[in-house]
């Protein structure tokens, strides 16, 4: 089913990321998210949004790690979830990492919604 196959391409994004493979990390990310999405999934959503957070922090665009942890953040939060942290701390990260240059790229990651920064760079 559609739910167990969102799943499946998830894992096997984390997988590739391991290895090293971030474009085929990012490509199976953001098929489960298309499925998650149709599937109104919220939990896997932010799980998706925060996986492609890492995998863009790896390739070194930094701005869309951080509108992409934003939201992962920002749904996690909504629905309760105790992954809330993973996102915060890295947010917490690139800012320590990045310093000023941190305050305009979250301003950016808080203005748009999550659907631009997932598919918007797809």
């Amino acid at each position: 089913d559609a739910r167990g196959e969102a799943e499946t391409l998830g894992n096997l994004g984390v997988l590739a990321q391991n290895r090293g493979g971030l474009s085929g990390a990012r490509a199976l990310s953001l098929e489960s998210l298309r499925l998650r999405r149709a599937l109104r999934d919220r939990m896997g959503i932010a799980l998706m949004l925060y996986n492609l957070g890492e995998v863009a922090e790896l390739n070194g665009d930094d701005g869309l790690a951080v509108g992409l942890f934003v939201h992962a953040e920002r749904i996690f939060r909504e629905i309760g979830s105790a992954y809330a942290a993973a996102p915060a701390e890295a947010l917490q990260k690139l800012s320590a990492r990045l310093g000023e240059a941190y305050t305009p790229l979250l301003a950016a990651g808080e203005s748009d919604g999550w659907e631009s920064f997932a598919f918007g760079a797809a």
